[in-house]
């Protein structure tokens, strides 16, 4: 199957470009180009097409090849840059690949053109896809920067790989101080022989865990933090690193207290309304027994009842009679 080139020819001689084509095109592949001879129509061809290649003689009367790698240094634009030229010596060759050439080709020798052609074409793909694999990285980093939590990354040794901003606000250290140093000689956690074990036990497996623990800052200073270790295993079930997700819940703890002070505040105060109300309830009863007392009495005297009490049933009001 064909395959499509787009390709832009700086070349003042026609023929010379026409068989720099066939002899890509006898390699199966369908060539789509352009013939610029100048600065400028190098420089609007780049702007309006994408293009796979820039194939370049050296010497143009108004144009040189050191001039247009020059041009295309300025776009940014990563593309394999091919001189082409039957005047190349070797000192010449050797500059132009010193400027930024991928590689330069005699006239007299085309043969080399496929070959060379087919190289770049797979080393600018690896570029391509090492470029996006680093914007990638960018964004993830960026995004990670964003969330407010640290994120800390470990290889399968404890050794630091990744420490985001958030980290470096947390824990009072920088990135360029810890990458590449073990976690355990950067955070001192207080954490049980207990709880050591579990967490081994949980990143063997590899399961996540989370816990809420002390650490100490740079600064010696101890904050209670929330922990989440995630491991990530390799395609034959080893550990390749963890991933640990960590903020501060020192507000939070306060909070806690606070309302745990005041539930014991209310819980105080109830016992001793209870209290009250238990001494208020019995001295209450014995005045009424009392009364009670002194009404029998004023009965079996024949006189009128010192003290009207209200009854709550008719037993008490018998009681009373």
């Amino acid at each position: 199957m064909e395959k499509q080139l787009h390709i832009l020819i700086i070349e003042d001689n026609e023929s010379d470009a026409a068989l720099i084509i066939r002899f890509l095109m006898k390699a199966d592949y369908k060539i789509m180009y352009e013939v610029v001879d100048t600065a400028s129509t190098m420089q609007s061809a780049l702007e309006k097409n994408h293009w796979d290649f820039v194939i370049s003689d050296f010497t143009l009367p108004q144009f040189n090849a050191l001039g247009a790698l020059s041009v295309l240094q300025t776009t940014n634009i990563d593309i394999p840059f091919i001189v082409v030229s039957g005047t190349v010596g070797e000192e010449t060759a050797v500059e132009i690949m010193k400027a930024g050439a991928h590689d330069y080709i005699m006239k007299n020798n085309l043969a080399r053109l496929v070959p060379v052609f087919k190289r770049e074409l797979a080393e600018a793909a690896i570029r391509r896809e090492h470029k996006l694999t680093e914007e990638r990285n960018m964004m993830q980093a960026h995004l990670l920067d964003l969330i407010g939590q640290s994120v800390i990354t470990v290889d399968s040794i404890d050794t630091i790989t990744y420490w985001n901003k958030a980290s470096e606000t947390l824990y009072g250290w920088t990135a360029s101080e810890v990458l590449g140093r073990k976690l355990n000689e950067i955070l001192v956690h207080h954490e049980t022989q207990a709880q050591y074990t579990e967490t081994l036990s949980h990143i063997k497996n590899g399961l996540s865990w989370s816990r809420e623990l002390n650490i100490k800052k740079r600064d010696g200073t101890n904050i209670p933090i929330h922990i989440t270790n995630t491991p990530i295993l390799d395609e034959k079930g080893d550990l390749n690193r963890v991933i640990g997700i960590s903020f501060d819940i020192s507000e939070r703890r306060k909070t806690e207290d606070a309302m745990l002070k005041k539930i014991d505040e209310l819980a105080a105060s109830n016992e001793e309304l209870n209290r009250i109300n238990r001494l208020t309830i019995g001295r209450e009863m014995r005045m009424i027994e009392l009364k009670h007392h002194c009404n029998s009495l004023a009965v079996r005297l024949g006189i009128e009842k010192p003290y009207p009490l209200a009854f709550l049933n008719e037993t008490d009001q018998e009681k009373e009679n």
